[in-house]
């Protein structure tokens, strides 16, 4: 037993000298947090080259931590089978509330998911609007309190997400 154990000492050790300033971590489930929208995906800790941009709430596989030339931490993360680093500030281990739905008590509404999209989609200020609140992840929660034909054509459904108000064209919305 002593033995083993000095036996994973070791390569421990080997570890940190041969990749020094970077922790060696057990894969942990973590969410991206602490941002409005997103995070990039950076190639490398520190890099100015991003793969994707990571919608808030977003669960990620850590795989391992390094500082970064610009001083700050960074986690090694895995997100639907794509390998980069996100600075460790805005990552958490417990799922941000955001997929909570607020709205007036005194408000009828339906509970709809965003759907249909690959990452996230535009809370609008109005139907067919260019202009945009925020966005909201795949798979949120939002309560759906109105529904009307755009300028576009295409139908708009009025919802709630963390407090705002707006627009979600209704093809990426489901129940």
């Amino acid at each position: 037993m002593k033995k083993i154990f000095k036996a994973i000492a070791a390569a421990a050790m080997a570890a940190i000298v041969a990749f020094p300033g970077s922790a060696v971590l057990a894969k942990e489930i973590m969410y991206v947090a602490n941002v409005d929208n997103a995070v990039y995906l950076r190639t490398a800790p520190a890099s100015d080259n991003y793969i994707i941009t990571i919608p808030l709430g977003a669960e990620v596989e850590s795989i391992g931590w390094q500082r970064g030339s610009d001083g700050e931490g960074y986690n090694q993360v895995v997100h639907q089978g794509m390998r980069g680093w996100i600075k460790t500030r805005y990552l958490s281990y417990s799922a941000p509330g955001y997929y909570r739905v607020s709205a007036p008590a005194n408000v009828g509404y339906e509970v709809m998911y965003v759907a249909n999209v690959a990452n996230s989609v535009y809370l609008r200020t109005g139907p067919a609007s260019d202009n945009y609140i925020m966005t909201i992840p795949l798979g949120a929660a939002v309560a759906s309190i109105g529904w009307r034909r755009g300028s576009d054509g295409a139908g708009y459904n009025q919802v709630i997400y963390m407090g705002r108000t707006g627009w979600i064209k209704t093809q990426y919305l489901s129940y």
